[in-house]
């Protein structure tokens, strides 16, 4: 067997790792292609071709690759095996071209789809240059070389000829990935000239057909990777993604296996066997753990992709309050699901409302005005939309979603209720989704459903307590209006009753007492409707710093003759330095109230009579204490003591304690009675302490 010379190897192993290069890539669309079409399944004929195409492709380089690698013939009769490679090789090319072609018919935004006789003309053709690569390739290379490089060349010249036909202005963007542009144009133009070239060199300029120079090596390789420009760009950044990971998986490979022999080759048997052990020992791990790291640190450094994605929006999703409102709390949920996806901009449009909450980059006009409601929309893809599956939308609806540059569509769905869907963009780089990008941006989802959810939720329950309280308003106001007319009724038919008797009788001895009755009475009268005009009035309070010490020693210097007079017995404690933010007036006021009630208390009991009033500090707040010696009231009436016309008076209005409570309320504060048997009864009042005091 004649030796091959050592540049020979370097060669064939050179030309090797440049067709790795476009296989690697071809493979990488195949792999991503066939996963639109298992996950996905769309209706398009497009997605059943892209598989084949992209496949037939790399299959085609690979086997260049190791066609590269086989040692060559020492004459023009190649061994039966590497005839085979080479047969596999140039009919996988064969039907590439024939179902590339075809998938052409299906890109425009209008497909075209060919008729019977056209796909006999193509793949007829393709299957009479297939059967002559089994006979001739072989036996009558030169002529076969010819008819199979002429057919390819056709096929390129007709595909673009068709692109240019068929094509939109313009670049690829967000709005040409779904359609033929003119960059794709160009693109097959200049592969169509680097093919001619390679046919003029292939069929004339070589001697053998199982090896070629390292130009044409290059330019085989470099025709590949150009025609695969259209296609990785529709999907960007999960092919640069996928090959930086392979390339560098690949490289390690080999660095590992061949570093490790070239360091091996002088050792003894025994550290060869130890050594030999360990080098397949770390392939194993470069294949297994090696391999998620990488792919975890080109995620992260290349594309800022991480897998904790979930877990953070999990997290942001969990500070969200239902109290914030739906509106509220779907803008912050985007905000920050646009750091983390690395999105240019997001938006929600809700259902049916129509509302549009967006952040960031993103148009939402023409979306809002386009996309369907109620069941129409719900009929769209329930797991979603990418990029790649929005052409098969209505034009209607895609163009707008394609000036908006959308990428992803998905469903905001509940066990209760469909809310709307989640609209993002991105730049070219993340045009696809994957599976872990869907997986992280379903989960964000459903748990901003859930929220959305508690939010509604909320709005109920808040809606149905203000009914409830509307309800309880209205039936307080019948009660009061039923107080007051009862109150009302009594004295004025009384005094209606004596009038009667004076206009019957106007000479009747009884009628000037009847006359002071009705004054009485009427005077009764105007008590109680100044107490409820006072009750009812909401007058602007003033706050300022009061001193509570010296505020009641004031208030009680009034009732000063009246306590001496009626032989009541006033203990007063009120030191000064006690401040409240209060209106003066008002908390005036409330002492006089509280201190009059106290007075009525005690002034017809028999036994000692005596007031205390106290002013002092408890719990942070200013409290200020009334309490007499009284005869006090009975447990079921202390809670009703505040209500409006509640009364243990023979002729009180029932609203003292209620303007008191009312007025203290409107400070902050609070106020309670506490009484026992015989014990008398006592009000405690709390107010807010002044800032600096």
């Amino acid at each position: 067997m004649t030796s091959i010379p050592t540049d020979a190897v370097g060669l064939s192993w050179m030309s090797a790792a440049i067709y790795l290069v476009p296989a690697l890539v071809w493979a990488i669309l195949a792999e991503r292609t066939w996963w639109i079409r298992r996950t996905r399944r769309p209706n398009s004929r497009l997605y059943d071709l892209l598989p084949l195409v992209t496949g037939c492709l790399g299959v085609h380089y690979f086997l260049s690759g190791l066609t590269a690698l086989y040692p060559t013939p020492a004459g023009l009769v190649p061994p039966l095996s590497l005839c085979v490679l080479g047969v596999a090789r140039d009919t996988s090319l064969i039907f590439a071209a024939a179902s590339a072609r075809h998938l052409l018919r299906y890109f425009p935004d209008d497909e075209d789809p060919p008729s019977t006789g056209w796909l006999v003309a193509v793949y007829g053709s393709a299957a009479l240059v297939g059967l002559a690569a089994v006979v001739f390739a072989n036996s009558s290379w030169l002529a076969y070389q010819i008819f199979y490089e002429v057919f390819l060349l056709a096929n390129v010249a007709l595909a673009t000829m068709y692109c240019w036909r068929v094509s939109g202005r313009g670049g690829w963007g967000h709005a040409g990935l779904s359609s033929i542009r003119t960059a794709d144009v160009l693109i097959f133009t200049a592969g169509l000239f680097v093919a001619g070239v390679l046919v003029h060199g292939n069929s004339l300029g070589e001697v053998c057909p199982w090896k070629q120079t390292l130009w044409v090596v290059l330019g085989n390789a470099g025709l590949g990777l150009l025609l695969a420009i259209p296609f990785a760009m529709r999907m960007l950044g999960e092919v640069l993604r996928t090959f930086l990971v392979a390339a560098c998986l690949i490289s390690a490979t080999f660095a590992t296996y061949f570093g490790g022999q070239f360091l091996l080759s002088h050792a003894s048997d025994d550290v060869q066997r130890v050594g030999t052990a360990s080098i397949l020992l770390l392939l194993l791990v470069v294949l297994g753990p090696g391999q998620r790291w990488l792919r975890s640190c080109i995620d992260r450094l290349g594309f800022r992709r991480s897998k904790v994605r979930e877990s953070q929006l999990h997290a942001v999703l969990h500070t969200l309050s239902p109290e914030l409102g739906a509106v509220e709390c779907m803008r912050r949920a985007l905000a920050e699901f646009i750091i983390v996806m690395e999105a240019k901009g997001a938006a929600v449009l809700l259902s049916p409302e129509r509302t549009v909450v967006r952040v960031g980059n993103i148009e939402t006009s023409e979306i809002r005005n386009a996309w369907p409601e109620g069941s129409a929309a719900d009929s769209l893809y329930v797991s979603g939309l990418g990029l790649l599956e929005m052409r098969e939308l209505s034009k209607e609806l895609r163009e707008p979603l394609m000036r908006a540059n959308v990428v992803g569509i998905f469903p905001i769905t509940s066990p209760r209720r469909r809310w709307g869907h989640l609209f993002m963009t991105s730049g070219l780089l993340g045009t696809v989704i994957t599976d872990e990008d869907g997986d992280v941006i379903h989960a964000f989802t459903d748990q901003l459903a859930l929220v959305l959810d508690s939010t509604e939720l909320l709005e109920r329950a808040v809606s149905v307590e203000r009914s409830l309280a509307h309800a309880e308003k209205l039936s307080a106001i019948g009660e009061l209006a039923a107080r007051i007319a009862h109150e009302i009724r009594n004295p004025v038919t009384a005094a209606r009753s004596l009038a009667q008797s004076l206009c019957a009788e106007p000479d009747s001895p009884d009628n000037p007492e009847h006359a002071e009755i009705i004054l009485t009475e009427l005077e009764r009268v105007e008590r109680q409707i100044a107490a409820l005009l006072r009750f009812a009035r909401r007058d602007e309070l003033r706050p300022e710093p009061v001193d509570l010490g010296s505020l009641v020693r004031e208030t009680v210097d009034q009732f000063h003759l009246r306590l001496e007079g009626a032989g009541i017995g006033f203990d007063l404690e009120a030191p000064d330095g006690i401040v409240a933010e209060v209106d003066r007036e008002k908390i005036r006021q409330v002492l006089i109230n509280l201190i009059e009630n106290s007075i009525d208390a005690v002034v017809n009991t028999s036994g000692e009579r005596t007031i205390a009033l106290r002013v002092g500090r408890e719990n942070g707040s200013a409290e200020v204490s009334v309490s007499d010696s009284g005869p006090g009231v009975s447990e079921d009436s202390l809670p009703k003591l505040f209500e409006p016309f509640f009364s243990l008076k023979t002729q009180g209005t029932g609203l003292g304690l209620a303007i008191v409570k009312r007025t203290v309320e409107a400070h902050g504060g609070q106020v309670h009675a506490e009484s026992g048997p015989g014990s008398g009864l006592a009000f405690r009042v709390g107010l807010p302490i002044a800032n600096n005091a």
